[in-house]
């Protein structure tokens, strides 16, 4: 007994064997030109049972679960155990709501009719066991509050969908993946939404510029570089590949100007959805050394990346993944993420375990060889809570962290992201070698932040217990600016105490055990002290805050900001030898008094005759060789 659902190369057929047992056959294509038909087998599902139909008629609005707005009243629900048809020429057609889960059976069918149509909003799932016959238009949305996504399923997808990955007000190069593989080129697809340029004009497919430089590349793992696009009239978009991309927003933005102010965009692409019909996508490379590889996200869905780089991975070190991050500074940044919790080493950045639907990213292998790494159904992770608890394995026990953010001055006071930033972990068992829990530095286009280990520069660093005078080298480089702050967080620190040493300066700033500290710094690229890439370190002292029984935050400094041309210190009884030294921006010593003795308030003019004006300075307060440094401002 049979029955034919669909048409052309989208037909399936039903049967049962032995009047009990209901089979269903996916057509994947046919020839009758000699009069015989080829049949592809895609799939069998047995013991399926009576299948009902219901037949979408949109009489009342979009709704799914409206029962009039199907035919006889007889609505599927969310949990599809039927064959689902949704007709050409009806007067709405069906949208699926944030919140809403679809969920389709392995028994079941959704068939789209040509012109008709099915829309997925933002935060809405579709999980497909059965299939899905898209002869018409169905769109996985993408806007400001998140996107569609496709659940976790073994079912098929046949036709072309069309995804859509939004795209804030940034101008900045985005690291993207394409969930389906275009059944036409780039240019009727992302380039629809977005200028993409090169260096022949539009004669390529591509977006005429004064300069001709080029805004779209793919990396390619094997080549170990960025390949500029050679032609988006002739290029298609696959899954698993990186498009490192410049999005200036949507098509109105003037190409004439670098300064042009951003729009937001929603890119579009349409094809088969290939990863989700072979069930997982493997990219593979054969490395001579250990290298990072880029992956593009497959799947219409964020990806669990501890458990893409835990499962089914050869070759592939477990713990960290990268991405580019555009929100980091003024044209993004590379930042590492520990995958089984999702912390950034960025502290500005959201990046987390999951890999988002559209995005690509990198992982790292443990050395030479063969290489892969798998995206599977299990590894998907549709929207849920996402975490950023900090954890250890059982054998070991976390004994703080230190958190260094980089900003331009001016960007920390407008409330903007940092332009890099690095986590040092601290633990029981950890070492202070470079291994497998330390992820390295990408270098990224402008300012570049991290720790150096005998040469080898990380973005996350994990660290035994600091002792006493143990030292961290950082570095910092390639400077676009002249003022500059780094943000120190300590969190949960036990033992000795961290400090932020200024080789230039000569000035060591306390890093709380838990909370923050600013030190603002400037550069001058005339001079070699103030832009040396190691002008930072991190030094430990294990009795560094007390004098005697006084901790030098005891020493008040007020008022501050001041406007009434001095400020005072007040200096507790029994410190009898505090140093006092001032020092502007640039490091340059202004003002300098030794022998302060406790019990006295000291006054320290800033008015007419001193050599303070108005800005930005640091007073070193020092006593029995026991150091603390506090940003004074004069208005």
């Amino acid at each position: 007994n049979f029955a034919v659902c669909g048409s052309g190369n989208n037909s399936h057929l039903t049967f049962t064997s032995d009047g009990a047992t209901t089979y269903v056959i996916l057509v994947e294509g046919f020839s009758s030109a000699s009069g015989d038909y080829a049949l592809a087998v895609s799939c069998v599902t047995p013991e399926c049972g009576s299948i009902t139909s219901a037949i979408w008629t949109g009489s009342i609005n979009s709704d799914w679960e409206t029962a009039g707005n199907w035919q006889d009243n007889v609505s599927p629900g969310l949990s599809i155990n039927a064959a689902v048809t949704i007709p050409m020429a009806m007067p709405n057609y069906p949208v699926l709501t944030a919140g809403q889960e679809l969920y389709i059976n392995e028994c079941s069918t959704v068939t789209i009719d040509i012109k008709a149509s099915l829309t997925v909003n933002s935060n809405a799932i579709v999980s497909n066991d059965g299939m899905v016959v898209n002869d018409g238009t169905t769109t996985f949305e993408s806007d400001a509050m998140g996107s569609a996504y496709i659940g976790s399923g073994i079912g098929v997808f046949m036709g072309d969908f069309t995804v859509e990955r939004y795209i804030p007000a940034k101008r900045a190069y985005r690291q993207l993946g394409s969930p389906v593989t275009t059944s036409t080129p780039i240019s009727e697809n992302w380039q629809l939404d977005t200028h993409i340029t090169g260096p022949t004009g539009n004669s390529d497919g591509f977006d005429f510029t004064q300069t001709g430089n080029p805004s779209m590349y793919i990396y390619d793992n094997v080549v170990y570089d960025y390949v500029q696009m050679a032609n988006t009239n002739a290029t298609n978009l696959f899954p698993g590949t990186m498009y490192h991309t410049l999005i200036r927003g949507d098509r109105t933005t003037d190409l004439s100007n670098n300064t042009a102010t951003p729009s937001v965009t929603t890119l579009r692409a349409t094809g088969e959805l290939t990863a989700e019909n072979e069930g997982s996508k493997t990219i593979s490379v054969n490395v001579p050394e250990q290298r990072f590889i880029a992956a593009g996200n497959p799947f219409q869905s964020q990806v669990d990346m501890n458990a893409v780089l835990t499962t089914n991975a050869t070759n592939i070190s477990p713990n960290f993944y990268w991405v580019w991050d555009p929100t980091l500074g003024a044209r993004g940044a590379y930042t590492a993420v520990i995958a089984s919790t999702g912390t950034a080493s960025a502290g500005d950045s959201d990046a987390n375990q999951y890999l988002q639907a559209g995005q690509a990213g990198w992982v790292q292998t443990a050395g030479a060889g063969q290489s892969s790494v798998s995206f599977t159904q299990a590894s998907k992770n549709t929207p849920g809570p996402e975490t950023s608890v900090f954890s250890t394995s059982s054998e070991l026990t976390s004994q703080g962290q230190l958190r260094l953010s980089l900003y331009e001055s001016s960007a920390l006071a407008n409330n903007e992201t940092a332009t890099d930033g690095l986590l040092i972990l601290f633990d029981t068992e950890g070492n202070n070698d470079v291994d497998a829990n330390d992820a390295p530095n990408i270098t990224n286009l402008d300012e570049n932040f991290a720790t150096s280990n005998n040469g080898v520069l990380l973005s996350i660093e994990t660290r035994a217990t600091p002792l006493d005078e143990e030292e961290i080298q950082l570095e910092i480089n390639t400077y676009r600016n002249t003022n500059y702050t780094i943000v120190a967080e300590g969190i949960s620190m036990q033992e000795a105490t961290a400090f932020l040493y200024d080789n230039f300066t000569n000035i060591y700033t306390e890093i709380p055990q838990s909370g923050t500290v600013n030190y603002d710094y400037s550069v001058d690229s005339e001079t070699s002290g103030s832009i040396d890439a190691s002008r930072f370190k991190i030094v430990f002292s294990a009795n560094v805050l007390s004098v005697g029984t006084y901790d030098m935050n005891e020493v008040l400094l007020y008022p501050n900001p001041t406007n009434i041309g001095k400020f005072y210190l007040n200096i507790p009884l029994g410190m009898d030898d505090l140093e006092v030294t001032i020092y502007n921006v640039l490091g340059v010593s202004l003002y300098h008094e030794t022998g302060l003795t406790g019990g006295n308030r000291v006054t320290i003019n800033t008015g007419t005759g001193s050599r303070l004006s108005l800005g930005t300075y640091f007073v070193k307060l020092s006593s029995q060789g026991k150091t603390i440094t506090k940003k004074l401002i004069i208005n």
